[in-house]
């Protein structure tokens, strides 16, 4: 394997986050008077007053479905929400943006959370958003046929035939990475000798990488993994969104979370954000049709063929949860897959209370 030590990656990963976050939020408050927080916009055309806030995610994937379909089909705005989101690239740029107020919400990797609670930096978790491993892991056609991979063997074989790959993750440290480095763990192979593991940010250089054969197998979210089965034929080696590797079913893997002061002095911005997310879950499981024709129009996904889009939302859906509430055992899930040796309390990071009123019909 050929990239850094984690150390010296873990410094990195902080300084070009802080310096990316620095150029994002720059771009994204171009013309915008109320800077990074939340506050009154101007009446509606329903006369009623909506709240402008911005919301920090890394890209517009799956991987956040609830959140990006809300933007999409305009249930922010059925809940006086005005929400920007600020596509950083990376939860390295995210979580600091989210952590400083920058941004006073984000769509984050749960565990990144998990990790800062033991410097001593707390952010407050409100919501599940996928309570599956939402990445999945294809191989290039002719990689799969040289080394005997279908896509009907269990992941544990697939996996197992992928020594001297090269693989490409988002960066090094990400949830691709850790995947990738418990499924190899899990099939017998090791991550640092049996394969070359290639951090591509990008999901548009992932795409030309593999196309172009530069590397031979991705991890990436949703519509990805389809396009690239549609497109060139790739093959499934793993499939953790629909469930389909089992140490991982039912993890927590992405969450909405609020900076801490900012979720203290406004609740009700709280409560409507996760309210949001609660309808946008029920929408996505009673009216796939509805979420496809919403998305259809929407940045990141209007250039996908109906066929793609449709495969997309539907390998998505055992991956998007009943509830926001985030369950009981997420914190030892994560903290035991992650290797998190002393993970916070529930009260450090999570507030459930706003998920259970929205449960409970409130």
């Amino acid at each position: 394997m050929k990239h850094a030590g984690a150390g010296a990656v873990s410094k990195w990963t902080r300084f070009l986050g802080l310096c990316l976050l620095s150029a994002v939020l720059m771009l994204s408050a171009c013309g915008d008077d109320d800077g990074g927080g939340g506050g009154d916009s101007q009446a509606s055309t329903s006369g009623a007053k909506t709240t402008s806030v911005k919301l920090a995610l890394g890209s517009r994937g799956l991987v956040f479905a609830p959140v990006v379909i809300a933007d999409a089909a305009g249930i922010f705005e059925k809940h006086g929400l005005d929400v920007e989101l600020v596509v950083t690239g990376s939860g390295a740029v995210t979580f600091p943006a989210l952590l400083n107020g920058d941004t006073p919400f984000g769509a984050i990797v749960f565990s990144d959370s998990l990790k800062a609670a033991a410097e001593g930096q707390l952010v407050t978790n409100v919501s599940t958003i996928m309570s599956q491993y939402a990445t999945d892991v294809v191989v290039t056609k002719e990689f799969a046929e040289k080394n005997g991979i279908t896509g009907d063997m269990e992941w544990q074989d697939s996996i197992g035939r992928m020594k001297g790959a090269t693989i490409a993750i988002a960066t090094v440290g990400s949830g691709s990475d850790l995947l990738l480095r418990f499924l190899l763990k899990e099939a017998g192979l090791d991550p640092d000798k049996d394969v070359t593991i290639t951090p591509i940010s990008s999901d548009t250089g992932r795409l030309a990488a593999f196309r172009a054969g530069r590397i031979d197998s991705v991890l990436t979210a949703s519509p990805v993994p389809e396009t690239l089965v549609d497109s060139v034929g790739a093959v499934y080696v793993a499939r953790p969104t629909s469930g389909g590797v089992e140490p991982l079913d039912g993890f927590v893997y992405t969450t909405l979370a609020v900076n801490k002061q900012y979720g203290e002095k406004n609740p009700d911005v709280v409560s409507r954000m996760v309210a949001a997310m609660a309808e946008t879950m029920k929408l996505i499981h009673d009216d796939p049709a509805k979420v496809n024709e919403a998305l259809s129009n929407a940045e990141g996904f209007s250039e996908l063929s109906p066929e793609v889009l449709d495969q997309a939302i539907k390998n998505n859906l055992p991956a998007i949860p009943a509830s926001p509430v985030i369950p009981d055992d997420a914190i030892a899930h994560n903290a035991k897959l992650l290797g998190i040796e002393s993970p916070p309390t529930a009260d450090q990071v999570i507030d459930n209370s706003y998920a259970e009123k929205v449960a409970g019909g409130e």
